[in-house]
């Protein structure tokens, strides 16, 4: 078994991951509008 805390670290990570492919697909489409 994993320990939990090792779980929750993952499931943050996802999060952050998550975010972050968000985030540059925002920035991706203003770029797309500016030039």
């Amino acid at each position: 078994m994993f320990p939990i805390s090792f779980i929750i670290y993952l499931t943050r990570l996802g999060e952050v991951i998550q975010l972050i492919d968000d985030l540059s697909q925002d920035i991706a489409y203003l770029m797309a509008l500016l030039s």
